[in-house]
């Protein structure tokens, strides 16, 4: 992807505005790219699910919902429910710290525009976290009741 990347550098290097931040308008063409990868191979990916679950002999429940791994889970569940450009919004925000100026460069839209999906995507990244935490809240609920169920009996 470096290549191609680069290869698209050097073919638009005409388009490069002398008044902009080189490293915008590079990390605007590293962007679109990765996007349009992301798209290309969402279209044609296939998912497989494999009903078992291993858990490892020297898993204990603590160890199974330990706090620091059982957020990380949270977050990166939620994060897959959001849309790839929603995802990169984010990201360019808070990963890359970005500032609403670029990220308006990079997008080809407005400051206002991007401040208006940044405030929705949040917004739905809020709520799809309460779903994931009210869920997971019901299954730990359900794992102990089958705890007791089996070993009180």
């Amino acid at each position: 992807m470096t290549h191609d990347i680069f290869f698209k550098l050097i073919l638009r290097l005409s388009t490069f505005r002398e008044d902009a931040k080189f490293s915008t308008w590079l990390y605007s063409i590293t962007y679109n790219h990765c996007m349009d990868q992301l798209r290309s191979n969402k279209r044609s990916q296939e998912t497989v699910y494999d009903e078992s679950v291993e858990i490892p002999d020297d898993t204990t429940l603590n160890n199974l919902f330990d706090h620091d791994d059982v957020e990380a889970r949270k977050f990166q569940h939620t994060m897959d429910q959001l849309t790839v450009d929603e995802k990169g919004l984010l990201l360019m925000k808070y990963a890359d710290e970005l500032s609403i100026r670029d990220i308006a460069e990079i997008l080809k839209v407005t400051e206002s525009s991007v401040k208006m999906r940044l405030l929705r995507t949040k917004e739905k990244f809020r709520n799809k976290y309460m779903e994931t935490v009210f869920f997971l809240g019901i299954l730990l609920v359900k794992v102990i009741e089958l705890l007791r169920y089996f070993f009180v009996r």
